[in-house]
């Protein structure tokens, strides 16, 4: 009965309450169905060297996603499969902009391929929305710990070697 739940993976381990509370009081503020984290890559890299970060140059920047979201908990259950594929795909923009439908396929493959930029962070927020049955928004943090996470065994390496610089 909550009107929101505060999901996060696990493996991200320079998470901060202020990095939450910050992305929690934007998300909420962009009165959605479900608000996703995003960060500048170029951050994630400046805090975090040797951390690879998937990535796709937008309008707004070279954008790699977070790892936490804010939902409203009866839109995840309505839209659940929806919501699984997406994130089953999140690592492959390709196969993210197939679930977007054709015209934003096209946009996103002339913004990977021959124009950067072409594509804003709204475009895919209205793209998302309608592939997931609803209103959907992206929040650009200022916090790279949101969006540094241990996926590969390398990536533990480079983080053992982090300062907290």
């Amino acid at each position: 009965d909550a009107p929101h739940v505060l999901v996060s993976t696990c493996d991200i381990p320079f998470v901060t309450g202020e990095a939450i509370r910050d992305f929690v009081e934007k998300a909420l503020a962009a009165d959605a169905d479900l608000v996703y984290c995003a960060a500048l890559v170029e951050r994630c890299h400046d805090r975090f060297p040797g951390v690879r970060r998937t990535a796709v140059r937008l309008r707004e920047g070279a954008l790699t996603g977070g790892n936490v979201v804010l939902a409203r908990p009866a839109f995840m259950l309505r839209h659940r499969d929806r919501i699984v594929s997406a994130y089953a795909a999140r690592k492959s923009p390709w196969r993210l902009a197939r679930m977007f439908g054709p015209r934003m396929l096209l946009r996103l493959v002339l913004n990977l391929t021959v124009r950067p930029g072409l594509v804003s962070v709204s475009e895919l927020e209205s793209a998302a929305g309608r592939a997931l049955g609803g209103r959907v928004r992206a929040v650009i943090t200022d916090y790279p710990e949101l969006a540094t996470d241990i996926d590969r065994p390398e990536d533990a390496e480079a983080l053992r070697n982090f300062s907290g610089g």
